[in-house]
């Protein structure tokens, strides 16, 4: 209910302020979804001096049918594997998203490292690091997860 509120406040405010912008924003978009997520983990270092910023992002998606089960998983597991890749500098971030509104993709998670090739060392070594010191997890999460999708982005912009 507090997400309708929110949203007809802001379409209400849009279109107080410009009753077209909605037009003219849409008028060539096929097709448009939202998603919108609540954050479980967010960790993140500071870049140092003279270190090239994080450029690059993947997103992994899952589709999972019990949600508080994923949950508690990576809290056990993955969630401190990516907090001691954050601390020792292997990636500039990580965090964790669950559905608050959207799609069927409900689980998802994300990594930044400076580029792609960065991103390709630091799954390598979360997949060692998750295999040695949580041997279980994949396969349990495995058996959580109805399907997947992954996303790799550059970044443009970051700070």
């Amino acid at each position: 209910a507090s997400f309708l509120t929110a949203w007809s406040e802001l379409v209400s405010r849009m279109l107080a302020n410009d009753s077209t912008s909605f037009d003219v924003m849409f008028q060539h978009v096929k097709e448009h979804k939202d998603n919108l997520y609540n954050v479980r983990h967010f960790k993140a270092r500071e870049v140092a001096e003279g270190e090239d910023p994080p450029g690059f992002v993947m997103l992994n998606q899952h589709k999972v049918q019990n949600l508080p089960a994923a949950n508690a998983l990576t809290d056990s597991t993955s969630a401190l594997v990516l907090d001691g890749m954050v601390d020792d500098g292997t990636i500039y971030f990580w965090g964790q998203l669950n559905h608050a509104w959207g799609d069927e993709f409900n689980y998802n998670y994300y990594m930044g490292t400076r580029d792609m090739t960065h991103f390709a060392e630091a799954w390598a070594e979360f997949i060692r690091r998750i295999q040695a010191e949580h041997p279980e997890a994949l396969a349990e999460f495995g058996k959580l997860s109805q399907g997947h999708k992954d996303n790799l982005y550059y970044l443009r912009h970051a700070k």
